[in-house]
């Protein structure tokens, strides 16, 4: 039925579940912080795989279908697979992204994995530290810390969770007018432009930031 609660925040859950059809929302209140979970995606997986509480509330989006997975079975599958750290990590990426202004909408769980599965993180351990970016071609997404975009040694902006860089590339191949230098020790998402180019509310933003940066 639609507004079913097929999970509580702060619930131990002892299922996983598959969306099969429909829409569920995942609701944290506390961030205001509101996402959607549509057919193939999982409800519960990361906190019924390791008993913790979980950190949203699911609701289901008008009339949904999904199928109950038992947290044991599900663990012990992926525990005879090998598979834990390959989900744990997946898992990590998956939540940033639904977190993030530039990935966090109209984006399926198919499209989300594809793009869990291409992030590479580069950990920058000092302040003042100039990013040397592997793939000139990629577009680089802050996780932690934060970063100095700068034109001449000039300060044009900082760069903080969730913000990026190297949009220009990625819309137009234009050339890179700017470098970044770190204002403490930072994480940054690498995400491959074949992750992305498919993605037209990921262009879309992309493309909008640009061009605001060039005003």
């Amino acid at each position: 039925m639609p507004g079913t609660i097929i999970l509580k925040k702060g619930q131990v859950n002892d299922n996983i579940f598959l969306v099969l059809t429909g829409l569920v929302e995942q609701i944290d209140s506390d961030e205001n912080v509101y996402t959607m979970v549509s057919a193939g995606g999982l409800v519960g997986e990361h906190s019924g795989m390791n008993a913790y509480r979980s950190k949203f509330t699911y609701r289901t989006v008008g009339f949904s279908q999904a199928l109950r997975l038992p947290s044991k079975s599900y663990l012990e599958f992926i525990n005879k697979n090998d598979l834990y750290r390959q989900i744990e990590r997946m898992n990590e990426n998956r939540q940033f992204l639904e977190q993030s202004w530039l990935f966090g909408e109209s984006i399926s769980p198919s499209v989300h994995n594809k793009i869990a599965d291409s992030m590479i993180a580069h950990t920058f351990n000092k302040a003042n530290e100039v990013i040397e970016v592997p793939n000139p071609s990629s577009v680089y997404v802050i996780k932690s810390g934060s970063c100095l975009r700068l034109v001449s040694d000039m300060s044009f902006e900082t760069l903080e969770p969730g913000n990026f860089f190297g949009e220009e590339q990625i819309v137009n191949g234009g050339k890179v007018e700017y470098h970044c230098r770190t204002v403490e020790p930072t994480v940054l998402y690498e995400i491959p432009e074949s992750a992305v180019r498919d993605i037209p509310v990921v262009l879309w933003k992309l493309l909008e930031t640009m061009e605001k940066r060039a005003k």
